[in-house]
């Protein structure tokens, strides 16, 4: 068995945020600065390279920010009927507005 928990580099933080993605909508679960936990409806196949811009609506008083970045999927669970979690790389920050 597979103990994803022990692979992991840095700790994850716990955060529900939209996660705009190049051909769908997700919400985050949990984040670190190097991967992504999401749901989506979209079925990813593990080692798939992804964009995805996390949106922050309260980050800062000037209004919302958007922080694109690429990476790679490294796991995918059928958890819904049309939904799945996603667990992603984040390799690199590409935009910040």
């Amino acid at each position: 068995m597979n103990d994803h928990g022990n692979k992991r580099r840095a700790a994850r933080t716990k955060i529900a945020v939209p996660v705009i993605l190049e051909d769908g909508v997700g919400i985050s679960q949990d984040i670190s600065k190097s991967g992504i936990y999401m749901k989506t409806a979209q079925p990813y196949n593990p080692g798939d390279r992804v964009k995805f811009t996390l949106e922050l609506e309260y980050a800062v008083p000037e209004g919302p920010k958007h922080f694109t970045y690429v990476g790679r999927i490294i796991r995918v669970e059928k958890i819904g009927d049309n939904e799945y979690g996603v667990a992603s790389t984040i390799d690199e920050l590409i935009t910040l507005h």
